[in-house]
């Protein structure tokens, strides 16, 4: 779970933390916008984004954040 959240370590920008953070939110938010909005459109404001965001950050959190962590950690050493 330590992978998970993104905090910046020694070195680490709190700006490549917001980068890898929302490279890891944006896929699952696109999707979830074109999948979900008609049948979110009758909600109002305040049910429709508790419905995204209990989908969104565990997908975010678990899924997508590791996975651009590791893209970066494989990027970093592939020209090594």
């Amino acid at each position: 779970m330590a992978t998970a959240l993104v905090l910046p370590g020694p070195g680490q920008s709190r700006l490549r933390t917001a980068t890898v953070v929302w490279a890891g939110l944006f896929p699952f938010a696109l999707v979830l916008n074109v999948l979900a909005a008609a049948p979110l459109a009758g909600l109002h404001v305040v049910p429709r984004t508790l419905v995204t965001t209990v989908v969104l950050v565990p997908l975010a959190v678990y899924v997508g954040i590791p996975a651009v962590q590791g893209v970066l950690r494989w990027a970093a050493t592939r020209g090594r």
